[in-house]
């Protein structure tokens, strides 16, 4: 638990929570009184040369007649009560005496520990003291003056050119001479012309496609002819069939297995619309009903039909 209070206050009220050490379920630890035996409350401050302790032994720790009510403990005590067991369990309230909270000194916080009974989990605690006007933390040498904030052998001469610095060109802060500056342009190369091995070099092979653009000191295989991202934008060759090639795709597709119908491929299919269509037919009006192939060497489709002229079985032969 952490409180903020201001430097100085008084009557300072706080609520602390005790867990249960023998709970799985993080539950709080109820029944703790100001005797109860092994309770012990232990502060300290920065700066002070020891913890000071409240005890249910030593019979330091009071009660506290009303919840929210503080009342100043007896010298050398402190008060305890438990908040309330049903509907805050594990909850309690201490009040310390007000030299806890002195706005003497620099001193900045209050840290203590609530530990000793039984089935009880240690419980630290922290009070940070702030100033009403400066706040958090009670900064004390803002007000001072600007030279006493630091020890004037801090400020070396070499700390001392280091600040002149700030105000210096840029180029004359390190050795930025006219040697060091040709070598970094030389490195980095024009932006057209030689020096392939260059950054730039190396940019614009990894750009463009033009012949010769490789740099010498590219490792593996890389050319930039093929292998720029110009040259891998550019479209690829068109892909032709041959003769042949065509001939067997239309083939394959034309004698498919049950390509149409089961036994039928679509090449066969095909013969017998043919012969139905526009193939010389016999047999009507009474039946059978022939339908020839193209040379007239045999029936593509025979058919029986009734006296109304409906199909009543049906013949091919699509080979």
């Amino acid at each position: 638990m952490k409180e903020i209070v201001e430097r100085g206050a008084t009557g300072v009220i706080l609520h602390l929570f005790l867990p249960d050490g023998s709970s799985v379920s993080g539950a709080g630890r109820t029944g703790v009184l100001p005797g109860t035996s092994g309770l012990v409350i232990a502060l300290i401050r920065p700066g002070d040369p020891g913890p000071a302790a409240y005890s249910a032994a030593a019979g330091t720790i009071e009660s506290i007649a009303t919840l929210g009510s503080w009342v100043a403990p007896t010298e050398g005590r402190c008060r305890w009560r438990e908040i309330d067991a049903g509907l805050l369990p594990g909850w309690y309230e201490l009040q310390l005496p007000n030299a806890w909270f002195d706005a003497t000194g620099d001193r900045r916080g209050v840290a203590g520990m609530v530990w000793g009974p039984a089935g009880v989990v240690p419980t630290p605690f922290q009070i940070q003291l702030c100033d009403p006007v400066r706040g958090v933390g009670s900064p004390t040498r803002l007000d001072a003056a600007i030279s006493s904030r630091a020890e004037a052998a801090a400020y070396t001469p070499a700390r001392a050119q280091r600040l002149d610095l700030l105000d210096t060109p840029v180029s004359s802060r390190g050795d930025a001479t006219a040697a060091n500056q040709a070598t970094l342009l030389n490195r980095l190369g024009p932006f057209s012309g030689g020096a392939l091995n260059s950054v730039f070099g190396f940019l614009r092979a990894a750009l463009r496609k033009d012949a010769g653009l490789t740099p010498g000191d590219v490792q593996g295989s890389f050319d930039n002819a093929t292998d720029s991202l110009e040259a891998l934008a550019q479209p690829g060759p068109a892909v032709g069939l041959s003769e042949g090639e065509r001939l067997a795709i239309a083939n394959a597709l034309l004698d498919q297995v049950d390509g149409v119908e089961a036994g039928e491929t679509p090449r066969e299919t095909l013969r017998l619309l043919r012969a139905v269509c526009v193939g010389k037919s016999t047999g009507f009006p009474h039946g059978p009903v022939a339908f020839r192939d193209r040379a007239d060497s045999k029936n593509r489709v025979v058919a029986t039909v009734d006296g109304e002229g409906n199909r009543q079985s049906v013949a091919t032969d699509g080979t």
